[in-house]
Parts: structure tokens; C-alpha cells; sequence
């Protein structure tokens, strides 16, 4: 599911990352309902503006997701930020699977979907 359409989707929660000098076209990390699984998760970059590392939490239906950002430049001159490394972490008694979606490279333009399951105590 492409990001818009999970972020469409009823009950879904969505975290904008922006900053006060760019209000319209930011990322965006997206957490919302799957039918395969607890929960689904998005992230998709950007392309052509600015982004930001950090560490931003998503909660849905009684589970978080941290989603850690670093800002990697691709561009040879070093002047842009192309690519985002993305590292997914679920709250206790969740998991990402495949495990190799829990982190992924994802450049301007790009979106990474991974599926979030478990709720085991």
C-alpha cells in the first residue's frame, strides 16, 4: 500500500516531518491498519526539499513504532539530501517482518512500507 493510500485509510495516524520553513511537500512516516498484519508503516522522502535525521514515535491500536531518520547525501557535490536511512523499532512484543525491513535506504521520491506483527506479552 503506497503511503497516501494508508494515510487515507480510517484510523490511520500520521506524523509530518516538517519544519516551520517548510510547511507543504515534507516527509511523512504513516502508521495504519493492514490486513495481513497489526499494523502497516511508511515512510516516504520527499523529493526536493530539505529533510531532517531524528527519532520520531507513531502509535496505532496499542503499539509504537520509533522510526529513526539519517539524512545521507548522495549528490557528489554534497549540496543535496538524496537519500534517508531509515531504522524501524516496534514496542515490546511486536517485530518487523522480514526483519530486513526494519531498515532501509530510501532516496527522493522513494517510499519504504514494512509490516508490523505480534502483540504477544
Amino acid at each position: 500500500m503506497t503511503c497516501a493510500t494508508l494515510a487515507a485509510t480510517a484510523g490511520a495516524v500520521v506524523i509530518p516531518l516538517v519544519n516551520s520553513n517548510l510547511p507543504e511537500n515534507h516527509d511523512v512516516l504513516v502508521i495504519g491498519p493492514s490486513d495481513k498484519a497489526v499494523a502497516e508503516v511508511c515512510y516516504h522522502n520527499h523529493a526536493d526539499r530539505v529533510s531532517f535525521g531524528g527519532t520520531w514515535d507513531v502509535n496505532f491500536n496499542g503499539v509504537t513504532v520509533s522510526a529513526e531518520v539519517k539524512v545521507q547525501s548522495t549528490d557528489k557535490e554534497g549540496a543535496k539530501n538524496t537519500e534517508e536511512n531509515i531504522t524501524l523499532s516496534p514496542s515490546v512484543g511486536y517485530i518487523v517482518y522480514p526483519a530486513d525491513d526494519a531498515r532501509a535506504d530510501v532516496s527522493d521520491g522513494q517510499t519504504h512500507t514494512a509490516l508490523i506483527y505480534g502483540g504477544l506479552s
